[in-house]
C-alpha cells in the first residue's frame, strides 16, 4: 500500500532517521517507515485512531500539530512526513 512512499524514502533518506508523522491516524504509514529502519512518532487529533496506534506498539501523542512543542519539547527530527492526514 505504501511501497511507492517508502521506496522514495529508501532512496533520499538513510535507515536509522527520526520522523514525526503530522495526522497519524492509526499509524498505517508509521507502520510503514517502521519497517524500513525508521524511528517515527505520531500526533493526531482524535483518540479512537491513537488508540489504534498505540494497540500496534506505536508512539503517538494526541494533539494541536500546530503546538508541536507543547508535545515535544526537547526532540529533534530529520523529516516531517503527512501522508495520512
Amino acid at each position: 500500500m505504501f511501497s511507492h512512499s517508502t521506496s522514495y524514502l529508501r532512496g533520499e533518506y538513510p535507515s536509522g532517521l527520526k520522523f514525526l508523522d503530522l495526522g497519524c491516524g492509526p499509524g498505517f504509514t508509521m507502520a510503514a517507515y517502521q519497517n524500513e529502519s525508521y524511528e517515527v512518532s505520531g500526533i493526531a487529533v482524535l483518540p479512537q485512531m491513537l488508540k489504534k496506534a498505540r494497540e500496534n506498539g506505536l508512539e503517538v501523542v494526541q494533539g494541536d500539530v500546530r503546538e508541536l512543542w507543547k508535545y515535544f519539547p526537547s526532540q529533534n527530527f530529520d523529516a516531517v512526513v503527512s501522508a495520512s492526514a
